[in-house]
């Protein structure tokens, strides 16, 4: 372009061309130019913003891979307990025997020393799990139904709308929701009562195969958004000395 400028600018001096001419061709010269700098600033806006977009999806999918992980492990940790018949633990000021057990004859026991033990089943002994270490790990999860022993169990409005999607389609369902003003991704994994839930569950009258609810699992996403923000502004720094050169 600078070095067209300079033949036109030499022409006009040499009177090859005359002034209108050569304001007419620096005029188109400038469109050329504008639009080239339109386009290429188009060509590379549209990709940073693909690609910010990218990455929120990508931290998305990466929370959505960790929640079920997390789901897996809580179903193969109920899995063990009721297919030992539940566990028992030492009775302690945290540990107290459930009132939702209390139709199981040997729900307490003692040891030969005295120690007394108690019953947990799947339910009771995720709920302490939650206790325990949900706030480390601040991810949120329990079982939960529309209608429970448990009062502490019982749905909320989401829970509520996804039970219903649940039941009718057999699979997991989640989208990102807030708590407390905070995102989260919020996932609910079916429960259907098997044989060895019997045990606890057959004097509500339940039967194997029957919908018990799901597993609610609460992903909080802050960690997800920051990670993806500080790469997106990466991107954008980059794109921008590009755009520059």
């Amino acid at each position: 372009m600078k070095k067209k400028l300079h033949i036109l600018n030499k022409l006009a001096k040499e009177g090859a061309i005359s002034e209108e001419h050569l304001l007419k061709k620096l005029e188109f010269l400038n469109k050329v130019l504008f639009i080239a700098i339109i386009l290429w600033s188009g060509i590379l806006l549209g990709f940073t913003f693909n690609s910010v977009y990218k990455n929120y999806q990508d931290a998305f999918e990466e929370a959505l891979h960790h929640t079920e992980h997390g789901v897996q492990k809580d179903l193969s940790f109920r899995l063990w307990v009721s297919s030992h018949g539940g566990v028992y633990v030492p009775v302690s000021k945290t540990t107290q025997p459930s009132p939702y057990l209390s139709h199981i004859a040997k729900r307490d026991i003692k040891s030969a020393d005295g120690q007394v033990y108690t019953l947990l089943d799947p339910s009771y002994a995720m709920s302490q799990i939650a206790t325990d270490y949900n706030d480390e790990h601040q991810v949120k999860g329990r079982a939960t139904n529309s209608v429970v022993l448990n009062p502490d169990n019982k749905a909320d409005k989401w829970e509520l709308k996804g039970l219903k999607i649940i039941e009718q389609t057999g699979k997991a369902y989640y989208e990102e929701n807030s708590i407390n003003n905070e995102k989260y991704l919020r996932y609910l994994y079916p429960l259907k009562i098997q044989k060895n839930c019997l045990k606890c569950h057959a004097y509500e009258g339940f039967k194997e195969g029957d919908f018990r609810g799901a597993i609610s699992l609460s992903m909080p996403l802050k960690s997800f958004i920051e990670k993806a923000y500080q790469q997106s502004i990466s991107i954008s720094s980059n794109f921008f000395v590009i755009w520059l050169i």
